[in-house]
């Protein structure tokens, strides 16, 4: 059964809801988990898949069942998930740090580039940050609203739809510096360093990465949707009209184009490439979806 949740109301209202609840059907989480988990060489034992119960990832242990139950809420199965992330070239493998050890220091290098701070102090794989930024500031613009702080809750917002375009131009720019610095000098690192306009440096990744164009998917929703949410972003950036308007039954709208213009978008790029998905991929597109609360608004 699908709940309406707000998780800091005592009666669970505001304007803006999140809708939680389970994502996938019982029958397709059991076929997903087992097509992972045979791709894995993990087989069915005798008597079914439920019979399965020692299902080691990383340092953790699961029994099928536990991660069917986990993929039907989250969307996918992200133990499965983040082992197959560890073995993706670009994405993958690389953790972050935050440490407040008085005299600790952490050196990050990566593709060419080089960090070292102090404690207190963090650094993380800006896909990985981003992603939690976005699932923050979605559920804080929600959360606001719980107490009519549509100051906090227009502030969230915007967090939200900032970090968005950014996660986006993250995936983009770490796989072209990924390629650069492996030693692939085309033509299409040269334009992509030099271009200015997000159409045309998604064009030449995916034509390093996919030998595609942009052509290939310029006319899904999800890209329609990735528009939308750059408008949005521009306007409030270049600030072009003397005031700004917020309304929140587009907050509701737009905060969902995040699942679609931005997760579904990126898994999209993944498909082309044929390569599997990733998790903070999955985290958005599989994100809550957000309901304007019109009755609860009148009543």
């Amino acid at each position: 059964m699908e709940d309406l949740i707000s998780k800091k109301s005592p009666n669970g209202r505001a304007f803006l809801i999140l809708k939680e609840g389970h994502r996938l059907s019982l029958e397709k989480a059991r076929a997903t988990v087992s097509d992972i988990l045979k791709q894995e060489n993990i087989h069915s034992p005798k008597g079914g898949w439920d019979k399965l119960v020692n299902i080691n990832v990383g340092q953790k242990v699961y029994t099928f069942r536990e991660l069917v139950t986990i993929i039907r809420l989250k969307g996918f199965p992200e133990p499965l998930q983040k082992l197959i992330d560890s073995r993706d070239e670009i994405y993958g493998g690389d953790i972050g740090i935050s440490v407040s050890i008085h005299g600790f220091k952490t050196k990050k290098e990566w593709g060419g580039y080089s960090k070292e701070l102090s404690a207190p102090c963090s650094i993380m794989p800006a896909e990985m940050e981003l992603g939690k930024d976005i699932q923050f500031y979605r559920e804080e613009t929600c959360f606001a609203t719980e107490d009519h702080n549509l100051e906090l809750c227009i502030r969230n917002y915007k967090g939200a739809v900032f970090s968005s375009i950014s996660l986006v131009e993250a995936y983009l720019n770490k796989y072209m510096l990924h390629r650069e610095y492996s030693g692939f000098a085309s033509e299409n690192i040269i334009r992509y360093k030099q271009a200015t306009n997000i159409e045309t440096k998604f064009d030449l990744f995916l034509l390093e990465s996919t030998g595609k164009r942009l052509e290939a998917i310029n006319k899904t929703t999800a890209w329609v949707h990735f528009c939308q949410l750059r408008s949005l972003r521009n306007s409030f950036i270049h600030a072009t009209e003397p005031f700004l308007g917020h309304s929140m039954k587009d907050f509701a709208s737009n905060l969902n184009y995040i699942n679609t213009g931005i997760g579904n978008l990126l898994r999209l790029t993944r498909d082309l490439q044929q390569k599997p998905t990733l998790s903070f991929i999955e985290i958005i597109r599989n994100g809550a979806i957000v309901l304007f609360d019109e009755e609860y608004y009148l009543g």
